[in-house]
């Protein structure tokens, strides 16, 4: 099967110009001294993202040198294969030999070529022209361990120097079953593409703004995140230490004492619903918090003392915290509201939550300065409460 030319379908045509290009890799093989086996050229083409890979674009079979038996017994299925190719592609020249004896390891790895495809850095072809160097492969170890499949099945198939050389249009591959050291006069024959080396210098903006970008948008994030402490602080009674990790410690201690207290207030509702035992606490020792408690049963009246009501206030710094536990009867949340606005107070944060009939309030404000200190706060509240 010597000198057989395989082209592309586009090639049925004689005034085709991948006529050329075929003379062109039958020139080459040709004008050497050495036994190259077939040349191959992969032309570079783009799917619909736009992307580079190279596709079979011609090729020239000129034959081995060593007459071995073929490995594969299949032979009747290779006969038929190439000959179907050859029918697909129309190969009708002066030039063309059909198929006569037996198909060799060689040829039909040649042939399956027809049908391969590699983008950028894939098999040996891929990776010549995206590195943009020459890709010299010679003897069995070096096409076994090379990282590439094709050098591989290359081996399989009986070949002993593979060679790839990058050009402006794609890849020029030429393989042989002989042992064949570097050969520049080869290279110089074909222009090998080089990639311009970058220039140094300032990137685009667009590269400088990338990170700047993250640069604000992690100042952003910590300054919510600090704002989100400030708020923790001023509703956590006891501080211990003010770094972070003291603070969220604390919180979460006087959550856990927060549910403590609501369980036990379940349970005397659940004891005695009728009545709510109130007790009185007097913090002004450590002059820290205030509490002002009722005992009272439930009449049908609207002022304070009739609601088993009980207030506590604290500040810290330029905030108060005010709870205030009543009984979940004429609306007790519109009337703390009523009473928040107006003493013109700004509310940084409130909750609300009811057990059984027993309401409980935590609101979180902005004192102003004539009410900066808790007794002050606690009266005014407790007078706007009783109106």
């Amino acid at each position: 099967m010597d000198d057989l030319i395989v082209s592309s379908p586009s090639s049925t045509s004689q005034e085709n110009p991948t006529t050329t290009l075929q003379q062109k890799l039958q020139y080459i093989l040709q004008s050497q001294q050495q036994k190259w086996s077939y040349a191959i050229f992969w032309l570079t083409s783009k799917d619909d993202n736009g992307r580079i890979f190279l596709v079979w674009g011609d090729g020239f079979f000129q034959g081995i040198t060593k007459q071995k038996v073929p490995k594969s017994g299949s032979q009747s299925l290779r006969k038929k294969v190439v000959r179907g190719v050859q029918a697909l592609i129309g190969e009708n020249s002066d030039g063309y030999n059909p198929v006569v004896g037996e198909v060799t390891d060689m040829e039909w790895f040649y042939f399956m070529s027809l049908a391969q495809s590699f983008s950028l850095g894939d098999g040996v072809p891929g990776k010549s022209f995206s590195s943009g160097s020459l890709v010299w492969l010679t003897g069995e170890n070096q096409l076994r361990f090379y990282n590439c499949e094709r050098a591989k099945e290359a081996q399989i198939h009986g070949m002993q120097t593979m060679v790839c050389i990058p050009t402006s249009g794609g890849v020029l591959e030429l393989g042989s079953d002989d042992i064949i050291t570097e050969n520049w006069n080869l290279v110089q024959q074909t222009p090998v593409e080089k990639k311009p080396p970058k220039k140094r210098g300032r990137k685009p903006s667009l590269c400088r703004d990338t990170p700047l970008n993250h640069v604000e948008a992690e100042r952003q994030r910590r300054e919510k995140l600090n704002h989100r402490f400030y708020a923790l602080r001023s509703v956590v009674p006891n501080v211990s230490r003010m770094d972070k990790a003291s603070l969220l410690s604390d919180a979460v201690s006087y959550i856990n004492e927060l549910k403590s207290k609501v369980e036990e207030l379940e349970a005397k509702l659940h004891k005695n619903p009728k009545k709510i035992k109130i007790e009185s606490a007097d913090t002004l020792q450590d002059n820290q918090s205030a509490v002002t408690s009722v005992d009272e049963t439930r009449p049908n009246s609207s002022s304070l003392s009739s609601f088993g009501s009980e207030i506590e206030v604290k500040i810290v710094g330029f905030d108060g915290m005010i709870r205030f536990q009543s009984d979940n009867a004429n609306h007790p949340g519109a009337r703390l509201m009523n009473a928040i606005r107006n003493l013109e107070l700004h509310v940084h944060h409130a909750s609300m939550s009811t057990v059984n009939d027993l309401m409980l309030q935590d609101i979180v404000v902005r004192v102003p300065d004539g009410l900066r200190s808790e007794d002050a706060l606690k009266s005014a509240l407790l007078t706007r409460l009783g109106q």
